[in-house]
């Protein structure tokens, strides 16, 4: 049976490798250290996209949930197709 809560699933991400979309159409790749019931989340090495073009590299990222648009195991993804979005 698969798990519906959200908050949860996103648990099973933790020290993984995420790719995180904003509703402000920027993107962030990294490992996911730490979050809360909220979603908001704390991402080390951390590198910024807009679009498909990489912004820069941040280190250590705090990102508010509700500006997330959504959350995805970076390694499941192809970056460049997803990016075109």
């Amino acid at each position: 049976m698969e798990n519906k809560n959200p908050v949860q699933a996103l648990k099973s991400f933790l020290n993984k490798q995420v790719y995180v979309k904003l509703k402000s159409n920027l993107s962030y790749v990294g490992r996911l250290d730490k979050m809360d019931s909220q979603m908001n989340l704390i991402i080390s090495d951390t590198i910024e996209y807009e679009g498909t073009k990489t912004v820069r590299n941040l280190g250590k990222v705090i990102i508010r949930g509700n500006n997330i648009l959504y959350v995805a195991l970076a390694e499941k993804m192809d970056l460049e197709a997803v990016q075109k979005l």
